[in-house]
């Protein structure tokens, strides 16, 4: 029987998983950690929007460096993975929510009721937001490629 017919192994020319199996249960970890952090971010902004307070600077929230998500993208990827389009992806639109981020905390500090409704659906952070969860979701499903 060749190894192509043996119960529970893959076929001979059949592609290798682009992670091992240790990195990959690590990598999902570090997802599931990043999209925690994406929506504790979600609260502190709708805290700020309700109260006018932060603990946090607009200056913290609008570098995309700072945060976890930051650092995973920069440190957590597997280098093979960096030249894909989600990982170009992913930078923009993890950029893009500090941007929007910013911007919220910005109008909240004023107590502007724009704030608010850029955390409502359809409002300008909210897609932003969307957007980056579906990308790290993206990310999940990669990894069980």
């Amino acid at each position: 029987m060749s190894d192509s017919n043996v119960p529970g192994m893959p076929p001979r020319n059949a592609p290798q998983p682009l992670l091992s199996e240790r990195v990959r249960a690590a990598f999902e970890e570090q997802i599931d950690q990043a999209i925690g952090v994406h929506e504790s971010w979600m609260v502190d902004l709708t805290r700020a929007t309700e109260t006018g307070i932060s603990a946090l600077s607009i200056e913290v929230v609008a570098s995309a460096e700072e945060c976890a998500i930051g650092r995973w993208l920069a440190e957590g990827i597997p280098p093979a993975l960096r030249s894909t389009v989600l990982y170009a992806r992913s930078k923009m639109r993890h950029a893009a929510f500090h941007e929007a981020a910013a911007r919220v905390l910005t109008l909240a500090f004023a107590r502007d009721p724009a704030a608010r409704a850029a955390l409502k659906a359809g409002g300008f952070f909210a897609d932003t937001a969307r957007e980056l969860r579906a990308t790290l979701d993206a990310w999940r499903e990669h990894a069980r490629a």
